[in-house]
């Protein structure tokens, strides 16, 4: 599933994030030499991802001890009935102050976006796509829309804290963030905060997508029209698939459209990125630029909700016997 937001997010939300990298002393005199030489090693240290000598990381462990063959050159062994960190050392490692942490800092923080990413999907309207649509809105620098982006960022970040310091006081602060009564996701879900690839009930149409190949980078966008029908559900399919580059005229990738019973509504079709293609319904669209492949498909739903029975008030009526 796509990560909906990225490592350098994380301290755009919350920019102390970095002190919850899940560094744990290490002691500084349980070290003994292995081997009689300058490498020495500590037993029981718990799982060791990433270790830091005096504040400094230390870098990537070597493959074995035997590789332990300069200063700061570490390993970490956790075979069957062993668990044993070896670092060489010029000076005495009591001399030193260690620290460790069971993962790498970016390893951590991309694991949390994973997990945020799928909560997400969980804690939005269900109604809503999956996976969610990239933005629409022309000239954003993020894939996703900001709601989106901040929301998976947030709960990435309250993970992190929470594996680093259970209970910290700034975990209620990042949860209002998200659940308060002006919290993004409880505004999502209001419909406070409009996403690109929503539409109110006013606007009649809404594009999601079907199923699409996962080297597919194209789609179509920005639906606009008004209803013509009351409510139908058009297949956006490519026949033909190929790659639409920005400026260059396409001859290759088409499109076809079908409606709610499987009739044709437009034929296959050479797509021209220059132009919005009718659809049905009275709703066009336009292709952006990318990789399209032969049976991807979205759906374009239309309906006139002012044509839609009004089940909102409630009437009296008279009994007599």
């Amino acid at each position: 599933m796509p990560s909906y937001c990225a490592a350098t997010d994380l301290s755009k939300v919350f920019t102390d994030i970095g002190n919850y990298d899940r560094k744990l002393p290490l002691s500084q005199n349980d070290w003994t030499v292995y081997n009689a030489s300058d490498v020495d090693m500590q037993q029981d240290t718990g799982p060791v991802g990433a270790l830091f000598r005096n504040g400094v990381n230390l870098g990537s462990p070597q493959i074995n001890v035997v590789a332990c063959n300069a200063d700061g050159k570490w390993y970490y062994s956790n075979k069957s009935g062993e668990e044993v960190l070896y670092c060489f050392n010029i000076a005495a490692a009591s001399t030193y102050t260690w620290m460790v942490a069971p993962t790498g800092w970016y390893t951590a923080q991309t694991n949390a976006i994973s997990n945020a990413s799928e909560r997400l999907e969980g804690l939005l309207d269900p109604k809503m796509p999956r996976p969610l649509p990239e933005t629409t809105r022309a000239g954003s620098t993020y894939d996703y829309d900001w709601p989106i982006v901040k929301a998976t960022a947030l709960l990435a970040c309250i993970d992190l804290v929470e594996a680093s310091a259970p209970g910290a006081a700034v975990l209620e602060d990042l949860r209002t963030q998200l659940f308060g009564e002006n919290g993004i996701i409880t505004q999502i879900n209001a419909g406070i905060a409009k996403l690109s690839f929503e539409w109110t009930r006013s606007d009649g149409g809404a594009l999601e997508v079907g199923a699409i190949n996962g080297a597919t980078t194209g789609r179509p966008v920005d639906a606009v029209g008004s209803p013509t029908v009351q409510y139908n559900r058009y297949k956006i399919k490519i026949g033909t698939g190929g790659t639409i580059t920005a400026g260059t005229d396409n001859t290759t990738v088409t499109f076809g459209v079908t409606d709610l019973e499987g009739s044709t509504v437009v034929s296959d079709t050479v797509i021209d990125q220059t132009e919005y293609h009718g659809i049905g319904g009275g709703y066009s669209a336009r292709f952006i630029p990318g990789v399209y492949t032969a049976n991807d498909y979205w759906w374009l739903t239309v309906q006139d909700q002012s044509a839609a029975p009004d089940t909102s008030d409630i009437y009296q009526i008279t009994l007599r016997r």
